[in-house]
């Protein structure tokens, strides 16, 4: 494989200090929370610095960029190169949602942090409560994190739900927030509160998800359940039942040493568009196999030849009731539900490919779906690829991506990429225009620090 070529970028960044206002820290209530800051705008323009005749300027992005860096969100403008400085304070699980970012902020109470939700925007933020984060010990030192199923937000940052463990109750209960911005003033509208039949005890291990912007789920002993927020009165609703399969673990034996069945977990990966079909991992020990489950009746099927592990199959839903399959051995699938009796698959046609690694995989257009593709012996290398799951037509679209495994973040409309190698030496973060040019390190824009990107969402989308 070539090796790859590493583009300087030589013209300046000129970073603009936003001024912020101070933010006090408001504990979640059952009463409407009002808005907290609105920091005012001020842009500084670079003169870029020209590249010499002999190196011509790499292409750049189109779209705005979200950053960490230096415990501060920023925002980069790639058509005139500046950075403005957003909102400071930015310390812990940054995540975005819609318009929305999400963060953990230090107070003075050490180890105890206020939950920001910070409206890009008109930047604004609200303090939705204030949160005991716990104490990560690794190599590089202690890091802090929410504890698992504590606040989750909707994708588009509409709803914000609180777990909490009521003193008279073993069991977690789920509060629902309705999140509101109106002339620059937020608002998290409290709206019912759900009791769900997981334990106190395993709070720890509980979490939420989401099928889409209105749908909540969360996986208990139980099996699956689901919560339709738009409902007019939102109950609980049962929607898969656990495995009755069980496996050998290593790690469970009797008293004389012989194994012990274990039950395997029904996990959700991807719910079809419309929801009424579930692609779902079963889970034994170090990998598993990969399920179709219909919602409202429970029949299951085994996809033929999907399984996960240290590397795992990857699959995409393109319709309501079809999917793709991107087999390790490069195999692709296009597969059909069949929702008559027996339930069961239907192959609609398939693809080869090169055995590999695919992943990062994204519908574009009716017939065209993207992803990447990883060498999984040889030289770590991976490339964009677009299928026209029709014709079965591949376009390499990328230069070679030196990393085994690789976090790709798309555009809305999937026409550039932000990657970054998972595996290796390298933490850089890598521009690619997908129109066959060598990507651009963007370290000097960034800093070698920086994390946490993304591209910056359109008013319309």
């Amino acid at each position: 494989m070539p090796a790859h070529d590493q583009v300087t970028i030589t013209r300046p960044v000129v970073v603009t200090e936003l001024p912020t206002q101070a933010v006090t820290a408001v504990p979640h209530t059952p009463t409407p929370i009002a808005t907290a800051t609105k920091t005012a705008t001020a842009v500084t323009t670079a003169q870029p610095t020209p590249f010499p005749t002999s190196t011509p300027e790499p292409t750049w992005p189109t779209t705005p960029v979200l950053f960490v860096r230096d415990g501060a969100l920023q925002r980069w403008l790639p058509k005139t190169n500046e950075i403005e400085l957003l909102v400071e304070g930015v310390n812990f699980n940054l995540r975005y949602h819609g318009e929305f970012a999400t963060f953990l902020r230090e107070t003075e109470d050490n180890h105890v942090y206020e939950f920001v939700l910070h409206h890009v925007p008109t930047q604004t933020e609200i303090i939705a409560t204030q949160i005991a984060a716990q104490e990560l010990f690794t190599e590089a030192g202690p890091i802090y994190s929410i504890p698992f199923g504590t606040v989750s937000v909707s994708p588009m940052g509409e709803w914000v739900v609180f777990i909490s463990e009521a003193p008279d109750s073993n069991y977690l209960t789920l509060s629902i927030n309705k999140l509101t911005i109106e002339n620059s003033i937020i608002n998290l509208q409290p709206a019912f509160n759900v009791a769900t039949d997981v334990q106190r005890e395993f709070a720890i291990r509980f979490s939420l998800s989401w099928e889409n912007e209105n749908q909540l789920f969360w996986l208990a002993s139980s099996g699956i359940w689901g919560l339709n927020l738009i409902d007019s009165l939102p109950k609980p609703e049962f929607l898969i039942q656990p495995s009755t399969n069980t496996y050998e673990h290593p790690g469970v034996v009797d008293a004389n040493g012989n194994y012990l069945p274990v039950t395997k977990a029904i996990i959700p990966s991807i719910w079809s568009p419309d929801g009424r079909y579930l692609i779902a991992r079963e889970e034994g020990f170090e990998g598993g196999t990969f399920l179709i489950i219909e919602r409202e009746t429970n029949r299951t099927s085994i996809i033929p030849d999907a399984s996960y592990g240290a590397y795992s199959d990857a699959l995409i839903w393109i319709t309501n009731d079809s999917f793709l399959h991107f087999n390790l051995s490069g195999k692709i699938t296009h597969w059909q539900v069949q929702a008559e009796d027996p339930f069961a698959l239907a192959e609609i046609k398939s693809f080869q490919f090169e055995h590999g690694f695919f992943d990062n995989l994204s519908q574009i257009s009716d017939n065209h779906i993207r992803f990447s593709y990883s060498l999984l012996a040889g030289p770590a290398t991976s490339w964009i690829y677009d299928l026209n799951f029709e014709t079965g037509e591949f376009s390499k679209l990328s230069s070679d991506l030196e990393s085994r495994e690789i976090v790709v973040y798309w555009t809305s409309k999937n026409e550039e990429i932000l990657w970054q190698p998972i595996s290796g030496s390298s933490s850089s973060i890598f521009y690619d225009s997908l129109d066959g040019q060598t990507s651009v390190n963007l370290d000097v824009v960034f800093g070698t620090g920086s994390c946490c990107w993304y591209w910056e969402r359109a008013d319309s989308e």
